[in-house]
């Protein structure tokens, strides 16, 4: 992953806090939505920033998961399957251990995601990454990728956003109320991160699975 593979992070300043967290053996969570290569973005964190652990969804044939697998552990990750008992609590294991959990958030796959606004209209987004940080209490950082062209040709730009802090508990209100307060406040503010980076870059989204209501009622 060296600087003549045509990748880069953009270190703005607000990647700091973020480098931060890893550095002193802190786990953190990345939400990302369908925006660039998030495959050579994951390349990029376990090489320049930590380990990576991440989730895949599983494919069918299962061939052809098989080699989504092989090719995304060969870029340095450890991959987890959607859907499997197991794979919520090695997350929160791996968080507590330091690692660095980048997770595509933009597609309600379990059908009980969190309801927010997107883009002028109401959708259900993963709830996991919000989830994650609550329970553990690693940092939760919207991530967005897009592309430039310059001298070195073209280049993915991986933009880590300000970390999304966990809303305080009010008083009286219960541990469970507060948590799912907390992920649906949390999950909102990602999302609009992202809404921002899609009306930036509408050409790096590319989500091929219907995700507004109308699309998912004619599909």
């Amino acid at each position: 992953m060296e600087s003549g593979a045509h990748r880069r992070h953009r270190p703005d300043g607000r990647g700091e806090a973020l480098r931060t967290e890893l550095t002193a053996g802190r786990g953190a969570v990345a939400f990302l939505g369908h925006l660039g290569n998030w495959d050579h973005a994951a390349a990029w964190s376990a090489h320049d920033l930590h380990h990576v652990v991440t989730v895949a969804e599983r494919l069918r044939p299962e061939e052809v998961y098989e080699e989504f697998l092989a090719f995304r552990r060969g870029l340095g990750m450890e991959v987890l399957p959607l859907g499997d008992p197991a794979t919520f609590p090695t997350l929160v294991r791996r968080l507590r251990a330091g690692a660095l959990v980048p997770l595509l958030a933009d597609r309600d796959l379990s059908a009980t995601g969190v309801e927010v606004d997107f883009l002028g209209d109401r959708v259900r987004m993963a709830p996991g990454p919000a989830a994650l940080a609550v329970l553990t209490g690693a940092g939760l950082f919207p991530m967005t990728l897009h592309h430039e062209v310059g001298a070195q040709g073209r280049v993915l730009v991986v933009v880590t956003h300000p970390r999304v802090e966990v809303p305080q508990r009010r008083a009286g209100e219960s541990v469970r109320g507060h948590r799912d307060r907390a992920i649906a406040a949390m999950t909102q503010t990602c999302a609009d991160v992202l809404a921002a980076a899609v009306r930036a870059h509408p050409d790096e989204w590319h989500v091929l699975q219907p995700v507004f209501p109308a699309d998912l009622r004619s599909g």
